[in-house]
């Protein structure tokens, strides 16, 4: 091998080995050196001059400011460039470099190079060069086609001019600028990458940050797709293109334009001022949203937050995870769907159509499994929320807050507080809502198990309770306009429960209840197919009960309104309830009023029932009103006499000595039925007065009583002037009755019907039909017809059980004439309402209601010494009027058959009756017995003219009990005032049973398993009623 030393010039020869020409340490200090087919070059220095190696190889050639030219076919190995100024063009597709290390200088390759190293240059690669394993240690990599791999940039950066394809470059500091390569699996350790145009996909930044745009190249907009970025601190800012997967742990990514999905940021922040934003995560840090659109899934974890800026307007957006979303005043979301995750709306902010859910996770397909404690939306002063649904989570409504249309389902609740504006609220599927004092609540719809809660101070309105929802009302919070429109009445459907000093008014209820507590109140509840349960110590206002509702009241409840209860409704009240209940129509049996007085009490039996009743009335023979009475002692007493202590009350008396006293407005003037309904209550319908059909004498001839109206003139008799005066019809009442076959005559309702000529030659005229208690004139006084009635000419009428009746008021009580006879007019005792008014009243009377003693047109006459000479004239007119007996049949008897019932129900038979005596044999445990036996009215065995219709059973004196053959006398019918079953006390010896006596054994001498002996001393009784079985009747029930 020859050194050849060339100043300038060419090498042109070589040493020659088989075929190939070596070209051995060459020094080129001004020139070229060529290097072409077949030719090896190696060692080659050069100073200033150029080597071209075309088709040959060049070796470890070494350049002081110098160039090596790679063309087609040749290759270069082991180049060095020193200081200074040198370059390397590797200038065809098939041309190779490999080793080069140049420390200052350019590098150009079309072709292959690979284990390039640049301390400082540039290196050039285009067309469809391969290069790998460039290492540029502060310098530049500019790329404009072929394949670049594995490149390591010191400090400089990595440029493409819009093609190319780069993979697995290493920026230690430096930048990497992409305007249309596609670029793979390159990693930042400290510096920055600018993304113009092309596909850069799995770029890992250290420190530093990455830049995305849609640039241009020659003039036309270029596509930037950027997938798979890591950003382990820094910040990825994108302007455009279309951005997926990147991963930024502790950063910012900053959006304007483009489209970016999948983004996870572990510690930073994403901002979005425009593009479109799908699927980010933020562990710790926050999605700010100045503008754009944002998309699919952002999940927010404890740390993290999304806040939607001023004039921001997030459409379908979607949040998962335990972050927050907060609207800022100005910002807008609509239809939102947060999963665990909490929404915050800040004064002047809307939220619309957010929905409010679990946070879930994907487990197969489109299946998704929720875990957390649901999301929560926070609505703060002046922000307004519409249309939010909450799944599973809850949304908290502040002070200055308005709410709208919120669908709170399944494990959501709605938290209001003072202030706070909320309207149009659905609760469903156990959803709840709770409202706080000073709370404006209005148009909530409550379902399914939901349960609205409102609480002390707040103030509810328009509630629609409906299929299964419930309503509670704590201590001082008030509720209006509530309806509750549930599938039927009981605990556990739909309802509203008032708790002590809640209110609720207005409740419309069809098909729910209402619970009234212990001092809670309800007023202006409406009932229909549904019911009305008010507990001890509760308050009613008014109420009112239509067909198919129930209101139950507790005995403890206070009626402080009227209650209106309508046809096919039903009420049940007790003794103490006050308050007024109006009956409504003619046919009504809504009414059951119940009680529980003690069997035995030594102190009297007495019950008044304090509640009004209003409206009790009848239209025609087949309807009527009806009051149930369920007390104990009626139920298994017997019923001894009726009273009127006033003309709006009227009490019943039972044998077991306990007597009832209902405040009927108007009913001694109305007259009364009893009977026993089948379900064992006692029900009253109560009649009185003339029949329809009667004809009444007026100015122009006789007129229907039912045709009369008001400003009529009706003849009237001045029996005291002794002359007839025509006097103007004020008022005309009607009502109905209904017989009961099971009371005596004068009690069942039965009319009277007096035969033509009865009473004198052609008077009445016709039969005249009239209830019981209505009175006849005779010379100076009033008789009620019951006493006169002889079964012959004046007898019930047992064909009619039910009919019309009526009142005919005139300007002051007058004698009138019906059917020729002479009668009373209606004496207006203020029971006027109960009546169904046919007419116009002419004059309006403020003066309070009249009595008979100061107002009645003659004297009430019912003294047996003035009644029974005139009952015995009228019944020796059956001869002229020849008619037959219509009374019941019967014959009297003297048998009490007395028999005493133990306090154990067992029947105990006389055991003998001597001088006077009769003797029963009893176990010693017997504590007190029942003294039964017949019982009479001396109305009934005497004759109708004695208005005394008390049940007397027997008279007994003295009572023994011998015990072990001791003697001891029992007094407790002597010395006890008030004792069942027993009349009040006289001075004649002895004191009269009704039938069934109350007798108290107290023997001090009694022992164990012994046998005493109860001796009665029987002064009278008798004689008794027995009837005919065809005619039989119940004297009392």
């Amino acid at each position: 091998m020859n050194d050849k030393i060339i100043s300038s010039g060419n090498i042109i020869n070589t040493n020659s080995d088989n075929g190939n020409i070596y070209l051995n340490r060459a020094t080129v200090i001004t020139g070229n050196q060529y290097v072409d087919q077949g030719q090896i070059a190696s060692d080659t220095t050069i100073s200033s001059g150029t080597q071209y190696v075309s088709g040959g190889r060049a070796i470890n050639t070494s350049f002081y400011n110098g160039s090596q030219v790679i063309s087609s076919g040749g290759s270069a190995d082991g180049n060095f460039f020193y200081d200074g100024y040198g370059y390397q063009v590797v200038s065809a597709t098939d041309a190779f470099v490999a080793n080069t290390s140049m420390n200052s200088g350019y590098q150009r390759i079309l072709g292959s190079a690979i284990n390039t190293s640049i301390g400082s240059g540039i290196q050039v690669i285009g067309g469809l060069a391969y290069v790998s394993n460039t290492t540029i240690d502060n310098g530049e990599q500019d790329i404009w086609g072929g394949n670049v791999l594995y490149t390591k940039i010191g400090n400089g950066k990595q440029k493409d001019w819009g093609a190319g394809v780069v993979s697995n470059t290493t920026l230690i500091s430096g930048s990497q600028e992409a305007g249309g390569a596609n670029y793979t699996n390159n990693f930042i350790d400290n510096g920055f990458q600018i993304i113009h145009a092309g596909v850069v996909s799995n770029t890992s930044i250290n420190t530093g940050y990455q830049i995305i745009s849609n640039g241009k190249l020659d003039g036309y907009l270029k596509s930037t797709i950027v997938v798979d970025t890591q950003i382990n601190s820094g910040y990825q800012t994108i302007s455009g293109g279309s951005v997926t997967n990147t991963r930024i742990n502790n950063g910012n990514q900053y959006i304007s334009g483009g489209i970016v999905s999948n983004t996870n940021i572990n510690i930073g922040s994403q901002i979005v001022s425009a593009g479109t934003v799908y699927d980010t995560s933020v562990n710790s840090g926050a999605q700010i949203i100045y503008g754009g659109a944002i998309s699919g899934i952002t999940h927010l974890y404890t740390n993290a937050s999304q806040v939607i800026m001023s004039g921001v307007y997030l459409s379908g957006a979607v949040v998962s995870g335990s972050g927050s979303q907060i609207i800022s005043s100005g910002g807008a979301v609509y239809n939102n769907t947060m999963h665990g995750i909490t929404q915050v709306i800040s004064s002047g902010a809307v939220a619309s159509g957010t929905i409010l859910d679990a946070d879930f996770s994907v487990s197969s397909g489109n299946s998704f499994s929720y875990s957390g404690d649901g999301a929560s939306q926070f609505v703060l002063g002046g922000g307004s929320a519409y249309g939010t649904i909450i799944w599973v989570g809850s949304q908290v409504v502040s002070s200055g807050a308005f709410v709208d249309r919120t669908v709170v389902r399944n494990l959501g609740s709605q938290f209001i507080s003072s202030g706070a504006i909320v309207e149009n609220t659905t609760l469903i599927n156990g959803g709840k809502q709770f409202v706080s004092s000073g709370a404006n609540i209005s148009y909530t719809t409550v379902s399914l198990g939901a349960v609205q809660s409102v609480l002390f101070g707040a103030t509810v309105d328009y509630t629609n309770i409906v299929s299964g929802g419930s309503q509670t009302v704590a201590s001082g919070a008030i509720v209006y306009n509530t309806s509750i429109l549930g599938s039927g009445q009981g605990t556990g459907r739909t309802s509203q429960t008032i708790l002590s000093g809640g209110i609720a008014s207005n409740t419309f209820i069809s098909g729910g209840y209402q619970n009234v507590g212990d001092g809670a109140t309800a007023n202006n509840t409406t009932v229909t197919n549904g019911a009305i349960y008010a507990g001890d110590g509760s308050n009613l206002g008014n109420i009112t009960i239509n067909n198919g509702g129930w209101l139950d009241v507790s005995m403890g409840t206070n009626i402080k309104g009227e209650v209106t209860l309508n046809p096919g409704g039903s009420a049940l009240i007790t003794t103490s309830n006050g308050g007024v209940i109006n009956l409504v129509g003619d046919t009504n049996g809504g009414l059951t009023i119940i009680g529980e007085p003690p069997l035995i009490n030594w102190e009297g039996n007495d019950a008044s029932v304090t509640t009004q009743i209003q409206g009790f009335s009848g239209t025609d023979a087949d309807h009527s009103d009806s009051i149930l009475l369920e007390y104990e002692d009626i139920e298994f007493g017997k019923l001894t006499g009726v009273t009127f202590p006033d003309n709006d009350h009227i009490t019943i008396t039972m044998d077991t000595g306990f007597s009832l006293t209902l405040n009927i407005v108007g009913i001694k003037q109305t007259g009364y039925s009893i009977q026993t309904p089948s379900d064992g209550g006692l029900g009253l319908v109560l009649t009185v007065c003339f029949l329809s059909g009667t004809e009444i004498q007026t100015e122009t001839g006789v007129k229907n009583i039912e045709a009369l109206q008001s400003g009529d003139l009706v003849t009237t008799y001045d029996w005291a002037k002794k002359k007839y005066i025509e006097r103007v019809v004020t008022w005309v009442g009607q009502k109905y009755c209904r017989v009961n076959k099971h009371l005596p005559d004068d009690m069942a309702g039965y009319p009277v019907r007096i035969l033509k000529g009865a009473i004198a030659e052609n008077v009445p005229y016709k039969d005249l039909l009239i209830t019981a208690e209505h009175c006849l004139f005779f010379e100076d006084k009033f008789i009620p017809v019951r006493m006169l009635v002889n079964g012959s000419t004046i007898f019930y009428d047992y064909s009619i059980t039910s009919y019309e009746y009526y009142h005919v008021e005139l300007e002051e009580h007058s004698v009138i004439i019906a059917d020729g006879m002479l009668t009373e007019s209606y004496l207006d005792t203020g029971n006027r309402h109960a009546f169904n008014h046919h007419h116009k009243v002419i004059e309006t009377s403020l003066c309070s209601a009249k009595d008979w003693t100061k107002n009645a047109a003659a004297p009430l006459v019912v003294d047996r010494g003035v009644v029974e000479p005139l009952y015995n004239e009228l019944k020796e007119r059956n001869s002229i009027v020849k008619t037959e007996y219509q009374g019941r049949n019967y014959k009297l008897i003297e048998d009490p058959d007395i028999y005493l019932v133990t306090d154990q129900g067992v029947i105990i038979r006389q055991k003998r009756v001597f001088n006077g005596y009769v003797t029963f044999m009893l176990p010693s445990t017997v504590q007190f017995v029942w003294i039964n036996s017949r019982r009479n009215r001396l109305c009934d065995v005497i004759g109708p003219f004695i208005d005394n219709r008390h049940f007397l059973g027997v008279l007994i004196n003295e009572i023994k009990i011998y015990a072990d053959s001791a003697l001891e006398f029992i007094e407790a019918h002597k010395e006890q005032e008030e004792l069942l079953g027993w009349h009040a006390r006289q001075e004649q010896l002895g004191r009269w049973t009704n039938g069934k006596a109350f007798l108290p054994i107290n023997s001090k001498n009694l022992s164990d398993n012994s046998v005493l002996y109860i001796s009665m001393q029987i002064l009278a009784g008798g004689p008794y009623l027995e009837i005919a079985q065809e005619d039989e009747i119940i004297l009392a029930s």
